[in-house]
């Protein structure tokens, strides 16, 4: 005689037939937190070269800076910037001169010149490099014009 009624459920079976319960599965781990565990530093690219020791604490200062500079210089000019906005909260409304964020970070990416392209990647729009030459270079020019 054929089976009638739906098919049974998939799973191991105790000797009575009954189904046995799965232990649920651990918890995703987010590939930009493993090995670091809950550290905050672990939320950007530009803090997890830091964790790894790819750069030093001075350039991460630096860097922040200038991703602080930016995102002030962008809330001066009006300009929308998703990433920021999200992480850390609009900086703008502060009773700042919107004249001084634009000239603090039009002087910055004077100071770093060609270097500013890798510098942004990394600090502003949260993206890796393979060779990190450049961006240290950015860094150290950054950390000299700050004076961290």
């Amino acid at each position: 005689m054929a089976w009638v009624g739906r098919k049974r459920a998939a799973g191991d079976r105790y000797p009575s037939g009954k189904l046995k319960r799965c232990k649920p599965a651990a918890p995703p781990v987010q590939p930009h937190r493993r090995g670091y565990g809950s550290h905050p530093l672990a939320e950007t690219v530009h803090g997890r070269y830091l964790l790894d020791g790819l750069i030093t604490p001075q350039q991460h200062t630096a860097g922040a800076l200038y991703a602080l500079a930016r995102s002030r210089y962008r809330a001066a000019i009006g300009a929308p910037d998703s990433l920021r906005s999200r992480s850390e909260g609009h900086p703008a409304g502060t009773g700042e001169d919107d004249a001084r964020h634009i000239a603090d970070y039009e002087a910055a990416r004077e100071a770093l010149g060609r270097l500013t392209v890798d510098v942004e990647w990394i600090c502003c729009a949260d993206a890796m490099l393979s060779d990190l030459t450049a961006y240290r270079a950015g860094l150290d020019v950054l950390r000299r014009m700050y004076r961290v």
